[in-house]
């Protein structure tokens, strides 16, 4: 995950700089690139990592024979790393097709892909996208909201990805009772 900091050290929610990048796409696709080097370079040495990718920055870097992220990712896979790439789910409904066209490259690639931030308000989920996903990844909202409805809609997400075979990661998960809630809901 990106952290943008102002020159006086105050934190920059990383959503308001992704949407003034996106505004640019060729700063959009410089600045993933870049993060995603560093982020590359500067991770804790375990064998399984995972990286949040844009959609738009993803079809930014597709070249004539390759995508710019899927050889910057195979490289460290070959290094032993198994990496897995979140799909962030803050998409438009317009943005459906290019995430799944995503999902399928890298998938074809060898690579884990995860659905990010399922729940948070304002996204939108297809079949295809969770359906293609290895992990889906449930925004730790569902940690803080809890009405009966919304555990209801979670019995249901958790379900469904079973059903489906993917599995399920709850972010967030900070304490014992975090813990707890996770186990019961039936996280893997």
């Amino acid at each position: 995950m990106a952290r943008f900091r102002r020159a006086n050290g105050e934190s920059v929610p990383p959503n308001l700089v992704f949407e003034a990048l996106h505004e640019s796409p060729l700063l959009l696709l410089h600045v993933e690139l870049e993060m995603k080097r560093l982020q590359l370079a500067h991770a804790p040495a375990v064998p399984h990592l995972f990286l949040n990718l844009d959609p738009d920055s993803f079809h930014l870097g597709e070249g004539v024979r390759h995508n710019l992220f899927v050889e910057l990712f195979r490289q460290h896979q070959q290094a032993g790393r198994q990496i897995t790439v979140e799909v962030i789910e803050n998409l438009s409904i317009q943005d459906v097709e290019r995430s799944r066209e995503m999902i399928s490259v890298l998938k074809g690639a060898g690579f884990g892909v995860a659905l990010d931030d399922l729940g948070v308000a304002g996204t939108v989920v297809s079949y295809d996208t969770l359906s293609e996903s290895s992990v889906v990844k449930f925004d730790r909202s569902w940690l803080e909201q809890r009405s009966p409805r919304r555990e209801a809609a979670l019995r249901w997400f958790i379900g469904l990805a079973r059903e489906l075979e993917v599995t399920t990661v709850l972010e967030g998960v900070e304490d014992h009772d975090h813990l707890l809630f996770a186990r019961e809901a039936g996280f893997d």
